[in-house]
């Protein structure tokens, strides 16, 4: 997970705030003593998040500046890319107040900058005060004091795709178009994480082991085990006291930016790499030692990118996967990778393999039939979504609340009456129910919030299914009317549980 604004730089913001005025004329700087010393400056994005309470987390962006000494003389923080004027009132806050440590107020001979085009703004701005401006391509200390406040950061560190070791950046953007495509086609909504599927990238090498991740709603993304052997151990668990072997596997997470490493997100920002929704950032990486995880080797990194893009469509093409039960299959695929054509070979069932038999695992054909029929659902509603010309972050909000409703309510809890059933099967009791005594409760956020929320998405998929007539107007019109008549009431018991937990 990525960093949160660190409490030392925090308490150095707020010491800087209460003592330094927003707003300070460049021309105030001109009565201080010039002495025979170049500073650097840089703006950029700062690798830390600020976590607002009520608002949406963000990087910010941080003008930096420091002496050739290496020193810190002064640094201001924006919530947007920061304006040439933006910088030179920093620069200016720097000469009149500069950071405790850093020596007296003065004016530098000169100033370094690592933009051609901020050089270029600031250079008649600073001849105005006598101080000289040029571009740099790099600021050594400045860049070492980024770097600095990297460590005053707190959280695990995750390993990025572009820096890792023989990992160049075509196969970096590769690999999230391939992430892109995988996140977009939902395989999770046809099979779950007990059909793993035999892979072999390249053609004839090792087998490896895919499973798709996300049916439960709790993690998306692809997880590929290196053997059989710790496929068995992963399904069967391990005593506490018999952890794993040494094997490893390769996991691709989706999760939000916050979750990101910066490196990765600085290369999607720079070069445009694409992202499919806002819980879709993919993080990939070697699993499975205790220390935490690795960075991706080469192989494998060619290897996921192949598996991204084909096993939707093995899915689709061979298994028949979204039209029920999965059926059996081998394929072979050619891809083009930024090192030239590739062949992947893809099958179902594992040979060999059998599912550890639990209690929970019975009625398997009343259990794939639901699934069937939600994948059949969910995909209809965003073909529906689409057709509305909902915005992208719209329809992923959409899609996340029915999942919920459809997947971890309905089929996973049973509904109100504990017995798993299909989306289009669920009666006005089931809807009561979800919204009064079981997602006010299941959200780490707003109850309230949730609640508006979903009434929203509720409305938004009946009313689909409806138009659709894969239910009856008669059934769909008794939810709709719940909704929209105790929408009040449904909001009042989220505010009062809100209430009474913001009492606590």
């Amino acid at each position: 997970m990525n960093r949160k604004l660190s409490d030392p730089f925090a308490r150095m913001m707020s010491s800087l705030e209460r003592s330094t005025p927003d707003q300070v004329p460049l021309k105030d700087t001109r009565a201080l003593p010039q002495r025979d010393e170049w500073w650097e400056c840089t703006a950029r994005r700062a690798r830390l998040w600020v976590t607002p309470p009520d608002a949406d987390p963000y990087r910010p962006y941080i003008i930096l500046i420091v002496s050739r000494t290496g020193f810190v003389v002064g640094f201001d923080i924006t919530e947007d890319p920061p304006t040439p004027d933006q910088v030179v009132n920093a620069l200016a806050k720097a000469m009149l107040y500069p950071v405790p440590g850093a020596g007296t107020r003065r004016r530098p001979a000169g100033i370094y900058v690592d933009h051609e085009s901020l050089a270029a703004a600031l250079r008649p701005q600073l001849a105005t005060v006598d101080i000289r401006c040029q571009f740099r391509h790099t600021l050594r200390e400045a860049y070492r004091a980024l770097r600095s406040f990297d460590h005053r950061t707190e959280g695990p560190t995750i390993p990025s795709v572009v820096d890792s070791p023989g990992i160049t950046r075509d196969m970096a953007e590769a690999l999230f178009e391939a992430a892109a495509f995988f996140y977009r086609e939902a395989p999770w909504r046809w099979i779950d994480d007990s059909q793993p599927i035999e892979i072999c990238y390249p053609e004839h090498s090792q087998p490896r082991y895919a499973v798709v991740m996300g049916q439960g709603d709790v993690t998306y993304g692809l997880a590929t085990h290196d053997s059989k052997e710790i496929l068995h151990e992963t399904y069967a668990g391990s005593p506490d006291d018999e952890p794993f072997g040494e094997e490893t596997w390769t996991v691709v997470f989706f999760a939000e930016a916050i979750d990101m490493p910066f490196d990765d997100l600085d290369a999607v920002e720079a070069y445009g790499w694409p992202i499919a929704g806002p819980h879709a950032y993919p993080l990939v990486m070697r699993a499975g030692h205790r220390e935490g995880p690795d960075p991706l080797s080469r192989s494998d990194l060619l290897r996921t990118e192949a598996a991204l893009r084909t096993i939707p469509r093995f899915l689709r093409n061979h298994m028949r996967a979204h039209e029920g039960f999965a059926q059996p299959a081998e394929a072979t695929f050619t891809i083009a990778t930024p090192e030239g054509e590739g062949r992947i070979s893809l099958k179902y069932p594992v040979p060999g393999f059998q599912m550890p038999v639990e209690d929970a695992w019975l009625d398997t054909s009343r259990e794939a039939g639901i699934q069937w029929r939600n994948a059949q659902l969910l995909t209809l509603f965003e073909r529906w979504l689409h057709a509305h010309r909902l915005s992208t972050r719209t329809i992923d909000k959409h899609m996340r609340n029915i999942e919920r409703f459809a997947i971890r309510y309905l089929f996973i809890e049973g509904g109100s009456i504990d017995s798993p059933c299909p989306a289009d099967e669920a009666a006005p009791a089931d809807v009561d129910e979800f919204l009064v005594d079981w997602l006010p409760y299941e959200v780490s956020g707003s109850p309230v919030a949730a609640v508006t929320s979903h009434i929203a998405s509720l409305k938004k998929f009946y009313r689909c299914l409806r138009d659709s007539g894969e239910m009856s107007a008669e059934d769909t019109g008794d939810i709709l009317a719940m909704l929209q008549e105790d929408r009040a009431y449904y909001l009042d018991l989220a505010h009062d549980l809100e209430e009474e937990m913001l009492g606590d």
